[in-house]
């Protein structure tokens, strides 16, 4: 399946949050990300970031997530959405 970001006519057509999450961020590099920027993506849905254990800052504007799963992120100071 190809995850991208389609331009229609100016509108854009939304792509399934957790399925651009894991092909962009496998679970084995999660646990090192402290910075993760998603803010534009054309996200929607649900997005679960509980392997993310290190992540300090999240940036997700402009997308139509209906719940951000944050579990196990302790150390998140700065959350933008």
């Amino acid at each position: 399946m190809v995850f991208m970001i389609y331009q229609h006519k100016n509108k854009s057509i939304m792509v399934n949050a957790q399925e651009w999450l894991d092909k962009n961020y496998p679970k084995e590099e999660r646990k090192e990300t402290k910075k993760l920027d998603v803010n534009d993506k054309s996200l929607e849905g649900y997005l679960d970031l509980s392997d993310f254990v290190n992540l300090e800052e999240l940036t997700c504007n402009n997308n139509q997530l209906t719940d951000v799963k944050l579990d196990n992120c302790l150390k998140l100071e700065s959350f933008q959405c």
